[in-house]
C-alpha cells in the first residue's frame, strides 16, 4: 500500500467530493445576507458576503493539502502526483541558462513571438511560425489545398485514400 507521507494532511470531518454520477458536492452557499446565513456549515466560519461562503466551500471539496504549499487537491491522486515535484526538486536544467524546472515541459527554451507556445528546438519553433505567418508551402498535388507544415498535407492525403 501507500507509506505516509508527513506532508499530507486529510481533514477527517469533511465528506468526499462530489462524483461523476451526480452525487451531492459540496455545500451550497444559502442565499441572503444574514450573518447565520453566511457562516459555513462545516468549519463555523463566517463571511462578510455570499459569494466568499460559496468560494470557501469550494475549497472544502478539495480534500488534499500539500503541507510545504499550501497547494490543495480534490483527488488523492492528483495530491501524489503533486508531490513529484517536491520530492525530485528542480531537477531538469536549462543548458542555455541556470534556471532549473520542477518537470520537463517547462524546458522548452524557443518561445513563440507571436503566442505563449515554447518549443525544445529552433527547427520546431521555425515550423511553428509558419502557421501565424500565412506561408503554406506545402500544397496537396490532387486537390490544390495548402499547408504549413508536410504533416498535416500527409493527414490531409490520406482523406483523399478514404472510400467515399
Amino acid at each position: 500500500g501507500l507509506t505516509p507521507n508527513p506532508h499530507f494532511e486529510m481533514p477527517t470531518s469533511l465528506s468526499p467530493p462530489a462524483g461523476p454520477e451526480g452525487e451531492e458536492g459540496p455545500p451550497r452557499a444559502p442565499r441572503g445576507g444574514a450573518d447565520e446565513e453566511t457562516r459555513c456549515p462545516l468549519c463555523d466560519k463566517t463571511f462578510p458576503l455570499r459569494e466568499q461562503l460559496t468560494t470557501h466551500l469550494e475549497l472544502h471539496a478539495l480534500r488534499y493539502r500539500c503541507l510545504p504549499c499550501e497547494r490543495r487537491f480534490g483527488s488523492k491522486s492528483g495530491y501524489y502526483q503533486h508531490q513529484r515535484v517536491h520530492r525530485r526538486g528542480r531537477a531538469f536544467r536549462c543548458a542555455l541558462c541556470p534556471v532549473s524546472f520542477y518537470t520537463k515541459s517547462h524546458l522548452r527554451p524557443f518561445p513563440c513571438a507571436l503566442c505563449p507556445k515554447r518549443f525544445f528546438t529552433a527547427s520546431c519553433i521555425k515550423r511553428h511560425t509558419l502557421s501565424h505567418n500565412g506561408v503554406k508551402p506545402h500544397r496537396c498535388p490532387r486537390c490544390g489545398k495548402d499547408f504549413s507544415q508536410n504533416g498535416n498535407l500527409k493527414k490531409h492525403m490520406a482523406t483523399h485514400q478514404l472510400p467515399r
